[in-house]
C-alpha cells in the first residue's frame, strides 16, 4: 500500500525557454552562411559541408 505523498511525486518539467532573436529574411535578402562552409560537390552528386570548417586554420582552408 502507497501513501499519498509517495503517490504524489513532483512532474518533472522542461526549462522556461530563453528569449529567442529571429532573424527574419526577405525573399530578395542576402543571407550570407560563411560559417557553415563550402558545399562540396561529389563525385555522385550528392551535396556535403566540411564538418571542422570553424576550426581550420587560414592555410587549410585556402587549400579546399
Amino acid at each position: 500500500m502507497t501513501t499519498t505523498s509517495e503517490s504524489k511525486k513532483p512532474l518533472l518539467a522542461l526549462p522556461a525557454t530563453a528569449e529567442e532573436t529571429v532573424q527574419t529574411v526577405g525573399v530578395n535578402d542576402t543571407f550570407k552562411l560563411k560559417e557553415l562552409g563550402p558545399v562540396v560537390i561529389n563525385e555522385d552528386g550528392t551535396m556535403s559541408r566540411i564538418n571542422n570548417w570553424h576550426e581550420m586554420a587560414d592555410i587549410e582552408k585556402a587549400n579546399v
